[in-house]
């Protein structure tokens, strides 16, 4: 197209009409400007997204782990992997365990199905010294509770194991339901005592016949901006869905602290957790449906199936959707999604790749501040169009008329420039 207007305004000083020839070249300038201009704050943009991208490590400093870059590797550094992490050196894979006194014999990885992890460590008896005495080595187990507790046999009270009854069980359950409904995201712990068995085993085998130990809570407050972007999003049309890993009551209990859950809607549509287990009873059609009619929706315990299902049906409906992340298990959402964003300072490597952009902040708030300028954009142009059309309509008119009527032209070539 700029060659094509370097044609004309030359065939313009050709034609002896000067100042056509200089208003086309003017035209060319101001749009070189304007690219330029885009190209710069493009590459600004790249620019900024390079402090993230590129590798970053996490290391043991001063006994502290750190995130440096990459290219401030020294040799002896030690590096801390993660699932999803690239590996963003030459390295040699050690097990390095900070406490020396319990080194860690087998490790069985957490996965989104079993929802437990597994390690096995070298035991000192001093540390529970009536607990398990005759043991050399210890299992211990952690993750969701309701999981961890269904695979106990015992509890262990006042530093003592006993039977686990009924009653304690619903104690657990009970106790796990209380903070979650605070939204702490909660785990249990559990125990199996042995000896060297312990690292042949079968990992099934493994984490059966535990010994309850208890549950740890751990809240992670939203930032305070997030109430207020979730409440501009309601504003502006725009559907926020929680889909997590998360036990249900934590995940209700923080979209209700985030205003997530709108309460314009009517009383009669109550708040519905849908499960993992749930959405893989439902039809294609009935997810679908749900997706479409039914709002203060939460989503829990999925897992990278169901969030990459939950994509399709929203798509499916005709909605734009728009998925944020920072693991492993969110890539094919963020892959699927029609614009996938990955969180910058936390997220793995793997879900920076599956993303079409990535927070440079890991702020929601940042989302919709671009959705903001996005649709100012947009309207410009609307409006932009309006204006062109409304403007030419009238200076194709007298063209049409020369050309049917035969009559001179109204307009020169220099009125409808300017």
């Amino acid at each position: 197209m700029a060659l094509l207007l370097w044609v004309a305004g030359i065939l313009a000083f050709v034609s002896q009409t000067p100042a056509l020839g200089w208003a086309i070249w003017a035209v060319i300038w101001i749009n070189a400007v304007f690219s330029f201009s885009q190209e710069f704050r493009a590459e600004q943009a790249l620019a900024a997204l390079k402090n993230v991208l590129p590798a970053q490590v996490r290391v043991f400093r001063q006994g502290k782990l750190v995130q440096i870059p990459a290219r401030d590797l020294v040799r002896g550094d030690v590096m801390q992997l993660e699932e999803g992490d690239r590996i963003s050196a030459d390295a040699r894979l050690v097990s390095e365990d900070l406490q020396q006194r319990y080194s860690r014999q087998r490790e069985i990885p957490f996965d989104s199905r079993r929802r437990m992890m597994t390690v096995v460590l070298d035991w000192q008896a001093d540390l529970w010294p009536d607990t398990f005495p005759q043991a050399t080595q210890v299992a211990f187990t952690k993750g969701a509770p309701l999981e961890v507790v269904r695979h106990c046999q015992s509890i262990l009270r006042n530093g003592t194991a006993g039977a686990l009854g009924h009653d304690d069980w619903e104690q657990v359950v009970a106790a796990n339901d209380s903070f979650a409904r605070q939204g702490f995201r909660v785990l249990g712990l559990a125990a199996r005592p042995g000896g060297d068995e312990l690292r042949d085993m079968k990992a099934q085998d493994l984490e059966q016949g535990l010994t309850f130990v208890g549950l740890v809570a751990m809240f992670d407050p939203s930032r305070p901006e997030v109430p207020e972007a979730i409440a501009q999003c309601h504003r502006a049309g725009i559907r926020v869905t929680m889909v997590t890993s998360d036990y249900g009551l934590t995940a209700e209990a923080i979209a209700q602290q985030i205003g997530l859950l709108d309460d314009s809607h009517p009383s009669h549509e109550p708040v519905r957790v849908i499960t993992g287990e749930t959405l893989g009873h439902l039809s294609d059609a009935q997810l679908q449906q749900m997706v479409k009619y039914r709002s203060r929706l939460v989503f829990a315990r999925m897992s990278p199936e169901h969030k990459l299902r939950l994509v399709e049906a929203y798509k499916a409906t005709g909605a734009v959707v728009v998925v944020t992340g920072d693991g492993v298990n969110d890539a094919p959402a963020l892959r699927s999604a029609h614009i996938g964003i990955a969180m910058g300072l936390n997220g793995t490597d793997v879900a920076r790749e599956a993303a079409d952009i990535v927070l440079t902040d890991d702020n929601f708030a940042t989302i919709i501040s671009a959705i903001e300028e996005g649709r100012t954009i947009y309207q410009n142009i609307r409006k932009f169009i309006t204006y062109i059309l409304a403007s030419n309509v009238p200076e194709l008119l007298p063209f049409l008329a020369m050309v049917a009527f035969k009559i001179p032209p109204a307009l020169v070539i220099m009125q409808i420039l300017a």
